[in-house]
């Protein structure tokens, strides 16, 4: 059975879409949606980036970095499609929920399918400044 995502979620991945037009992007990955959370929800991850003795800053230049090589788009058009890593990301926050016995999938069960999913531009962020799946899970739960 699909887990309904709550509006926190469904608000970072409708910013995505924005953060990736305002880049000029062709398409919103999963960076995109990283940085959508970031601007919606960035005092939810305040405390679990400093936990990890991180800032903000540190992970929106990363995931900026990583999507250094991203085509822009100078025809901008408002059709842009999500990425298959994207996709899998979301699936990853269902499964993420399901094991945590949630009805629903939050905002913080999709940051860490974003860190699951593992190939695109937030899992490589993630893991430049040196966050796993696993010490999100301790930084998000605390340690549960």
């Amino acid at each position: 059975m699909a887990l309904r995502y709550t509006e926190a979620a469904r608000r970072a991945i409708g910013t995505a879409y924005k953060e990736a037009s305002i880049l000029h992007h062709t398409h919103v990955d999963t960076g995109h949606v990283l940085l959508g959370y970031i601007r919606i929800h960035g005092d939810r991850m305040e405390p679990w980036l400093r936990n990890l003795g991180l800032t903000m800053d540190d992970v929106r230049d990363q995931i900026l970095t990583c999507m250094a090589e991203h085509p822009e788009n100078p025809d901008y058009s408002d059709k842009l499609e999500y990425s298959s890593g994207v996709e899998d990301a979301m699936r990853f926050a269902n499964e993420e929920a399901k094991s945590r016995a949630s009805k629903v999938i939050d905002a913080e069960h999709l940051v860490l399918g974003l860190c699951l999913e593992g190939s695109e531009p937030a899992a490589m962020a993630l893991a430049a400044v040196g966050i796993n799946a696993e010490s999100l899970r301790t930084a998000v739960y605390g340690g549960a």
